[in-house]
């Protein structure tokens, strides 16, 4: 795998869709939203609705924009971007409540290892698979990020595109 230096698609959709961490908030919102229907916070069905679909878009359209958009093998090293939340620091006397900010972290990984291929049925339909590794990570992002960023030896990488080419290519490394 040293001497690997192709760039995999990653389908952003697939990305939003089948990660656990963003399937996990639209439930939540949707829930919300569900249950002030049914209470009667709404008064009215088809204004719950269309608030709902409304909410789905926007959350659906953000998560998309800040999912990474491919995956790189450099010389045995896996490169990508992630996308977190973060909430600024600010002075005690600002109040940022509830405001937070997208973060893009830039991983490398070197000493890929453990590495395991992903697909559920949905996922072979479209040949769209993820996969699971470890390894050694180094990371660049904004100064003012840089400690609060926890470090990580496991990855998750969803969404890649041509998956049985991806995995049969990495398995000749």
């Amino acid at each position: 795998m040293d001497n690997i230096n192709v760039k995999y698609k990653i389908n952003r959709f697939f990305y939003v869709v089948t990660n656990p961490r963003t399937n996990l908030w639209l439930i939540v919102i949707n829930l919300i939203m569900v249950l002030g229907m049914l209470l009667g916070i709404v008064k009215y069905i088809t204004v719950g609705i269309a608030c709902l679909v409304i909410i789905n878009i926007i959350m659906v359209f953000d998560l998309f924009f800040h999912s990474p958009r491919e995956l790189a093998f450099n010389e045995g090293v896996a490169e990508f971007d992630e996308y977190v939340r973060m909430k600024p620091k600010t002075s005690p006397f600002v109040v940022t409540r509830g405001i937070y900010v997208w973060v893009k972290i830039g991983y490398s990984v070197s000493n890929v290892r453990d590495v395991q291929f992903h697909q559920n049925f949905f996922e072979k339909i479209f040949n769209i698979g993820r996969i699971s590794f470890s390894g050694k990570e180094t990371f660049t992002v904004k100064q003012r990020y840089e400690n609060r960023i926890k470090k990580k030896n496991n990855f998750k990488i969803y969404g890649i595109k041509t998956f049985s080419h991806f995995k049969d290519q990495f398995r000749q490394y």
